[in-house]
């Protein structure tokens, strides 16, 4: 990126210098090229890319981490590698009669990279730049309406969505890509990067696809996203007897509604069958790992088993729909409990309402579906707008510097 050096305006001329993109923008500047041109370019690129910034991002929660010529202790790089070595003995299970050791390698660097993107976001000093970011939001709309517009609506389990943009199939993942943009526009906004007509202009057209696609784990994730920010801007205006009597009578509603719908139904509303089925297979997953002999149980059964017919869903394999579920069956119960613990760890970074709001979303969407956990170039695109830092003032007026 080529940018003037201002230092000299005093001096009656200007400095053309070379400023190159910091780790962070170059990580979101790959994952949206990725997740944009992946059906116009060969497999092989879009692998090649997917697979460099995995690596990147696995070698980056892997290495030590040095702060002021510190070398600074991160329990979750701990974690992180608990995780590799027990899915590593998984190895050694049911995928050893499936995988080459080429393929466990590269699986296991694909569903390691977001939690690895992660780690990263939550810990950089790096900054997001901006322009990439409009640009990149701006793309997603673009191409997503020139998709429709090309070839019509897309018929989707008996429903008309804009035609997705990831490729023939790819409904889900072109919905995540627009949350993802959604959710950087709203934090764009809200840092005092852009103004209210620009993130108008991208807001609108995003939230419009974001209905249309009719994934109801985004919307879900963006109902968690706005419900922490609203939250919050009531934490601020009301006294905290009130704040917490009004959210307990909150939860206390929603544990009732619940409790109705489960004992007495409503409508033929079955909660097993609730949103296609996923609650049944929920519970048929649990049921699984419960009779699996221990070694299975902490290890799992290797990376890709979790796609299997079941009682719910009978006419063809499917994974469970579920981040969690997947990561129990696949690499066992050690690594759930190494997941939580570096998402837990990273929520204790995160330093403002607006980072939470993120986080909320991102966890919101694994606990319902096969998420951004699964998905990690979709990952890096929606957790690198943690990285976006504030734009205005400080309370002594100065601005924060450029970042990369």
């Amino acid at each position: 990126m080529t940018t003037y050096d201002d230092t000299l305006a005093g001096t009656g001329g200007q400095r053309l210098v070379l400023r190159i993109w910091g780790p962070v923008t170059l990580l979101f500047v790959a994952s949206a090229v990725h997740t944009l041109a992946f059906p116009f370019t060969s497999e092989a690129m879009g692998y090649a890319i997917a697979g460099v910034v995995g690596l990147a991002l696995v070698l980056t929660a892997i290495l030590p981490a040095y702060a002021d010529g510190r070398l600074e202790f991160d329990g979750r790089k701990v974690w992180y590698l608990v995780m590799l070595v027990a899915t590593a003995i998984g190895f050694f299970f049911r995928i050893a009669n499936e995988a080459t050791v080429f393929e466990f390698v590269t699986s296991l660097i694909r569903v390691q990279t977001a939690l690895a993107a992660l780690i990263l976001f939550t810990s950089t000093s790096g900054t997001l730049a901006v322009r990439p970011a409009i640009v990149t939001y701006a793309a997603i709309v673009a191409i997503a309406v020139a998709m429709t517009a090309s070839f019509g609506l897309y018929d989707y389990a008996g429903i008309a969505r804009p035609y997705p943009f990831t490729g023939v199939g790819g409904v889900h993942p072109s919905a995540y890509a627009v949350a993802a943009a959604l959710v950087g526009t709203v934090v764009l906004k809200m840092r005092g990067a852009i103004g209210w007509k620009l993130a108008m202009l991208l807001g609108a057209p995003l939230l419009g696809l974001l209905l249309a696609f009719q994934v109801r784990t985004t919307w879900m994730m963006m109902l968690a996203f706005v419900s922490v920010l609203l939250i919050a801007a009531i934490r601020r205006r009301v006294d905290q007897r009130a704040f917490s009597a009004m959210l307990g009578m909150s939860l206390a509603v929603i544990v009732i509604v619940v409790a109705l719908l489960m004992v007495f139904g409503l409508g033929g509303f079955d909660l097993t069958t609730f949103s296609s089925g996923r609650t049944s297979v929920y519970v048929e997953r649990l049921q699984l790992i419960a009779q699996r002999p221990w070694p299975e149980i902490l290890f799992g059964t290797g990376v890709g088993s979790d796609s299997l017919r079941s009682a719910t869903w009978w006419w063809e394999e499917k994974d469970s729909h579920n981040d969690f579920l997947r990561i129990a069956v696949e690499q066992g119960v050690i690594c759930v409990v190494a997941v939580a613990a570096i998402l837990i760890g990273s929520a204790r970074r995160l330093t403002d309402t607006v980072q939470f709001a993120v986080f909320a979303a991102l966890v919101s969407g694994s606990l319902l579906s096969n998420g951004l956990l699964d998905r990690p170039l979709l990952a890096v695109l929606f957790v690198s707008t943690l990285a976006i830092r504030d734009r205005r003032p400080d309370t002594r007026g100065r601005m924060p510097g450029a970042g990369d």
